[in-house]
């Protein structure tokens, strides 16, 4: 009510003034104010005094007017001596700046293809009308503002100054000229399709709140998907930029996808084997729907051939794992490749397929020896173990006493005494062995045949191992062995009744592949947690530190740690491990005897496979990915070897690069610690299969040959969904809103309602001069004079 008096005293009808308060000069203090109210008290009994004493023949109605006036123009002489003044504020509501950004990356040409009434409503309410194809999200962004509907742009462009920009790979935002020149049209008609390999929203986000600095910026506007995948976090930048930004989803809420994110086997395969593939499955929207499943094989030379097509049904939405069982045919080096074939309505399909390369297929067998004093219960069960796979193992067996237990293999009476005798062997397993059955030479050229890539296992035993072993066995063992105590009668029940205990598996136990009972994680850790108890193992005292525990008893301390029970070092190129049981065997129990028999022909071949290998050509060629993008750095690791089975002593090695038609070179140096291993790195440029060989040095050698794949980068197919999650932290984070393109025509309402407006406090402005008081005054002693002298009282 006094904004209304005030803007009417001085014929103001602006809404951007406001009224804070009144104040009165002249009536500070308490008696002021009384004065002020007597004077007015007084004047009025005067004015009507001074009436009534008038001449009879004015009617007492007339001299009512007159008074009234008298009193008015007395009443307003008053206000003016009060020195009234009003405190006013204006608001200022300038058109302010509204940065909007459009993602221009290639995801936002997917087309989501509506699969539900639900999707197909939705794009309906985006257009205003049906689709009459399949329109990729930029086009539902284009025909939302062209949408009357919606009618957007007009009520923008009417309240802001829009500055339209585009964002993608770059860091940095470009101006988007208006495809129209009025705003009742559509600004984005002439939009490209987006190629933008990657999308950096949160730079996009800081760049536009950057460039605005200075002016008045009301907001930004952001239409993407949400596809970040490069670039400064954008919730971060959301915060930073002070500004609230408003994010609007750009596309329909669930597309239908599947793909194949993995695919796994084991590196080193035999001739003849039946092996099996894990290929994992990913699905979004097609649950119970059957899908065609194709593996292909492709060998070194670049020929694919088809081994396995089969229907599947795929699962409920998320991940699932397929074991496809297939047959090594061939020996050689090998890519075996899962596709599935393309979904009616998916999105995507090139994350369909995925392979596993460098898979080595050998067409010969694992010599291995099996050294032990007597056939106790280990011995017999590891015998089983090597007469069951002897399509794969070559056993040989060294028995002190009762040979006759080692039937159905080779026999030796001695153990190997020349070098060329032990390198006919991949692997060695020494049982509880009397330390007379090696002598001083024989451990020597044990400890020099494993530092040229033999594998041993030491498997301990309550009688000699390691107790009463040898000093230079005692040098290659990952552990320091402790002392066993006395055994009993009392000491044995006690270790069976409260000292059963079930290995567990170390963190590096559970990334050793060869320590599965299945080849499904789930159950794997199922078996080891269900596993046969054991009841006797060999105290360790601790690791040696170039040593790994991959399992351990979690009921003794060694070091400060659980003690090991199956431990494993490297030793010159060979390898060691050390077994603190002898009762393995317990587990054809619990899990069973094929989960058993299982892990140790896995420890067997693990044992065996750099010797075996490496006999081939003396030379081994290792990468850290099979697949990789272009531009990614992939990391090359060399073994090499003489004709005598000595580390190559080289200041480097070359390694040989085939992809298509082109070939290169890269350099290995030597690894300053150990001798005959090199490093390097090799960055690819192209995307392809790149062929690499390193070319032995001795005669007879044929090198060593591995294959890398090499994909182009395109960050943006890898998670092509909506991100509504990702773009309501961002909006939320800097004090905005989410809207989803369906409800785009909310977008100016919900600016306006977060608009930042800043007030500006006036001077007090004096009301006793306002112009409505002097003509109010004027108009009422006017007034009065001109009936006064029209009824004669002049």
């Amino acid at each position: 009510m006094i904004q209304f008096f005030v803007n009417l005293l001085f014929f103001d009808t602006s809404r951007s003034r406001h009224i804070a308060g009144l104040r009165f000069l002249h009536l500070a203090t308490a008696l002021d104010r009384f004065l002020f109210l007597l004077a007015g008290g007084a004047g009025m009994a005067l004015v009507i005094w001074f009436y009534r004493r008038e001449p009879s023949f004015v009617t007492p109605k007339r001299k009512a007017f007159l008074a009234s006036l008298r009193i008015g123009a007395m009443l307003l002489l008053l206000f003016m001596a009060s020195g009234a003044v009003a405190m006013m504020t204006r608001v200022s509501r300038h058109k302010g700046v509204l940065a909007v950004l459009v993602d221009r990356s290639a995801s936002m040409g997917i087309v989501p293809r509506p699969a539900s009434a639900r999707q197909t409503a939705l794009e309906q309410k985006i257009l205003g009308r049906v689709a009459a194809r399949d329109l990729s999200r930029t086009a539902l962004l284009q025909g939302a503002f062209a949408n009357p509907k919606q009618n957007v742009a007009p009520k923008l462009a009417k309240t802001y100054h829009v500055k339209l920009y585009a964002f993608g790979q770059s860091s940095h935002i470009t101006p988007l000229p208006r495809s129209a020149k009025t705003a009742r049209e559509n600004w984005l008609a002439n939009l490209k399709a987006p190629t933008q390999t990657a999308t950096q929203l949160g730079a996009a986000i800081a760049a536009a709140a950057r460039r605005q600095r200075g002016r008045r910026l009301a907001g930004i506007v952001v239409f993407t998907d949400g596809g970040w995948n490069r670039g400064q976090n954008p919730i971060t930048a959301a915060k930073a930029a002070h500004v609230p930004v408003y994010a609007v989803g750009v596309g329909l809420p669930a597309s239908r996808d599947v793909s194949i994110p993995f695919v796994s086997c084991n590196p080193i395969l035999f001739k003849h084997d039946t092996f099996p593939l894990l290929v994992r499955i990913k699905n979004r929207g097609y649950a119970g729907q059957p899908a065609t499943l194709t593996v292909s094989s492709v060998n070194s030379h670049g020929r694919r051939e088809v081994i396995k097509r089969q229907t599947i049904v795929l699962g409920p939405n998320g991940e699932s794992t397929r074991v496809v069982r297939l047959m090594a045919d061939h020996a050689g080096l090998f890519t075996y490749q899962a596709a599935l074939a393309p979904m009616p309505g998916e999105v995507d399909t090139a994350n369909n397929h995925n392979e596993r390369a460098n898979v080595r297929v050998i067409n010969k067998k694992m010599r291995v020896l099996l050294v032990d004093s007597a056939p106790d219960w280990n011995f017999r069960y590891i015998h089983s173990v090597m007469q069951a796979n002897r399509r794969r193992i070559a056993g040989t067996v060294y028995l002190r006493y009762g040979s006759e237990a080692g039937r159905g293999m080779a026999m030796i009476t001695h153990f190997p005494s020349s070098a060329r005798q032990i390198n006919d062997y991949d692997a060695i397993i020494l049982g509880d062995i009397s330390p007379r059955m090696l002598d001083a030479a024989q451990y020597r050229l044990l400890e020099n045949w494993i530092k040229t890539g033999g594998g041993l296992m030491v498997v301990a035993g309550p009688n000699y191992m390691p107790r009463r072993c040898n000093a230079a066995l005692r040098t290659l063992l990952p552990v320091i062995p402790g002392r066993l105590p006395q055994e009993t009668l009392r000491h044995d029940l006690r270790q069976t009744i409260a000292h059963g205990f079930r290995p567990r598996r170390t963190a590096a136990g559970r990334a050793f592949a060869p320590l599965s009972f299945s080849p499904d994680p789930a159950r794997n850790a199922m078996d080891w947690a269900r596993v046969q108890k054991i009841f006797w193992d060999y105290p360790v005292r601790r690791l040696k530190p170039a040593a790994q525990s991959l399992l351990v008893n979690p009921r003794r301390r060694a070091g400060g740690h659980a003690m090991p029970v199956l431990a494993t070092q490297r030793y010159g190129e060979g390898k060691v491990m050390f077994f603190a049981t002898d009762e393995s065997w317990r587990w054809r129990t619990r899990p069973g005897p094929r989960a058993f028999d299982r892990v140790w022909a896995q420890l067997i071949s693990n044992l065996a496979m750099t010797h075996l290998l490496g006999n081939a050509g003396r030379t081994s060629l290792e990468i850290d990915k099979n697949t990789t993008r272009v531009g990614r750095r992939v990391h090359l690791l060399g073994r090499v070897l003489t004709a005598g089975y000595s580390p190559l002593a080289a200041p480097a090695v070359i390694v040989r690069v085939r992809h298509a038609l082109q070939q290169s070179t890269v350099t290995l140096r030597a690894d300053r610690q150990t001798q005959g291993v090199f490093h390097g790195t090799f960055v690819p440029r192209a995307p392809g299969r790149y062929r690499l060989h390193l070319p032995g040095v001795s005669a007879g050698s044929r090198g060593s040959t591995v294959i890398l794949r090499v994909k182009q980068q395109n960050l943006e197919m890898a998670h092509p969904r909506m991100r509504v999650g990702l773009l309501k932290q961002v909006a939320h984070a800097s004090g905005g809103a989410y809207v989803p393109l369906w409800h785009l025509r909310r977008l100016p309402a919900l600016l306006k309602s977060r608009q930042r407006t800043r007030a500006i406090r006036k001077a007090d402005r004096t009301l006793w001069n306002a112009p409505l008081v002097v003509v109010l005054l004027a108009l009422c002693l006017g007034v009065e004079w001109f009936f006064r002298k029209r009824f004669d009282l002049l």
